[in-house]
């Protein structure tokens, strides 16, 4: 039934047509989020940031993650499937699981926690949960990135692509688009997306990106026809990732800062 749905999401938004996870992407995801977060959630976390909406953090963990203090972050921002699609324990660059199991547990006994690491752990769980979900932040065994491929003449590699380019080509919308065009389901339908667990969101990403690399192959040039296609189906990917990943940020944190919230 959670296919079926997922595929039938997606199916609208490749008719919307759609963009992924640079400065842009996160902030949309993080906006997104913030629209579905309860008053009391939204209250709490907003006085644990000094005033500030999530959104303005959410590319802060870019920003910090090479500095002394947080290089032990550098790894969550990615995951590892194995071939059959199932999240691999142990690995250790790519560990976004970790991260976010790591930074609800502090969470979740927050009484011991200062304002400021409270702020650093929702800035933090604000990232990662929208860099698991873009497509070029879940690691596959024997599929490289190191690819190029041509669209419109103009020659693009596979990770810049979904962390960037995508929203050149795509829709090119402000963050504030992506909740007016992308944000209208219903609240059965968000809580059905939101569902599951970190490693269940991995090992989903894993299946329903895996085949980005067999139509990229290395050295792919699409003819204009072909390029135009391309691009809507990327870019519905995209929304589709940005979509689930903004429903299941908001329901992190409407967990975790709203005692009422139950879903």
């Amino acid at each position: 039934m959670k296919q079926y749905f997922l595929s039938s999401v997606l199916l609208v938004l490749g008719i919307m047509s759609a963009n992924a996870f640079g400065r842009t992407g996160h902030a949309a995801i993080a906006y997104i989020a913030e629209c579905n977060l309860t008053p009391a959630a939204k209250a709490n976390i907003e006085k644990y940031l000094g005033g500030h909406s999530i959104v303005e953090y959410a590319s802060w963990l870019d920003e910090i993650r090479k500095t002394p203090e947080y290089k032990h972050t550098d790894g969550w921002h990615s995951a590892d499937v194995d071939s059959l699609g199932r999240w691999v324990e142990g690995v250790k660059k790519h560990r976004a699981v970790y991260g976010l199991e790591t930074e609800m547990a502090k969470l979740q006994n927050r009484e011991e926690m200062t304002d400021s690491a409270i702020a650093v752990s929702i800035k933090v769980i604000t990232h990662v949960v929208g860099d698991m979900h873009c497509p070029c932040h879940t690691f596959l065994p024997g599929k490289s990135q190191n690819r190029y491929f041509t669209i419109n003449g103009n020659k693009y590699k596979f990770h810049h692509f979904w962390d960037e380019d995508i929203f050149v080509i795509g829709h090119n919308w402000d963050y504030k688009d992506y909740a007016t065009h992308l944000d209208t389901l219903t609240e059965e339908q968000k809580a059905e997306l939101a569902g599951g667990t970190f490693r269940e969101w991995v090992e989903e990403n894993g299946r329903y990106l895996s085949h980005l690399y067999d139509v990229l192959r290395p050295d792919t040039v699409f003819s204009p026809g072909d390029s135009k296609d391309f691009v809507d189906h990327a870019t519905a990917v995209a929304d589709h990732q940005i979509l689930i990943s903004s429903y299941r940020l908001a329901r992190v944190l409407n967990s975790l800062f709203d005692p009422a919230y139950n879903r």
